[in-house]
Parts: structure tokens; sequence; C-alpha cells
């Protein structure tokens, strides 16, 4: 898949990744909404202070692979590990869906198992 590179994957995994950004937030606000850690901002605030945070974790984990790819010229095996590693975070990303669908919508008031399963 990554020698490839078909224009057709490479549209699903841009729609992947902007999914997995809204999903692990989404599963970070829920998971910290379950521990009662409280902030004074509103809830739309908490939500897009956690998406601008793993959007920027990624963005910076990302930087400093190519940094160091090119540090070492090793470019090919820093591109395909960063491949490897955004396939990875699509695939959790669409674990994750049901996960926070069932935290959220489920009739269980007691959430514990579900939000281990999904760390």
């Amino acid at each position: 898949m990554f020698r490839e590179k078909t224009s057709g994957y490479f549209n699903a995994s841009v729609i992947l990744e902007i999914i997995f950004y809204f999903i692990l937030s989404l599963f970070v606000y829920l998971s910290i909404d379950f521990f009662n850690i409280r902030w004074s901002a509103s809830e739309l605030i908490k939500y897009l202070f956690i998406l601008a945070g793993v959007v920027l974790y990624f963005l910076i984990k990302k930087t400093i692979y190519i940094i160091q790819g090119n540090l070492t010229e090793d470019n090919s095996e820093t591109q395909e590990f960063i491949f490897n590693m955004n396939l990875y975070n699509q695939i959790l990303g669409i674990v994750l869906l049901p996960v926070c669908l069932i935290i959220t919508f489920s009739p269980i008031t007691n959430s514990n198992f579900i939000i281990i399963i999904g760390l």
C-alpha cells in the first residue's frame, strides 16, 4: 500500500485521518468527563481545546520524525514508518467510534469497563 499510493487511497486516507482526530478528541473528552475533571470553560470550548491539542501533538510528532529522518538520511524508511503510524491511527479512529457511541448513548451508568476497553 505504501508503494502504490493511488489517489483513491489518498482521499480515503485523508478522510480517515480527520475522523481519527475527531474521534480521539471525543474519547479524551468523554474520559475527562467520566473522571470528573472539571474545567471552567463551556463544553464546546473544552472539546475544541482537546481537538487542538490532539492535532498539535500528532503534527509535532510527525515533524520530529521527518526531521529525524532527514538528519539520519533515512527518508524512505521514515516515510514508511509515518505511513504505518497513520494507518494505525486511522484504524484506531474506526475502533474508537463504537466505544464513544457506547459511552455516550448506553443506559449503563457505570462505564468503567467501556473506558478501560477504549484505553
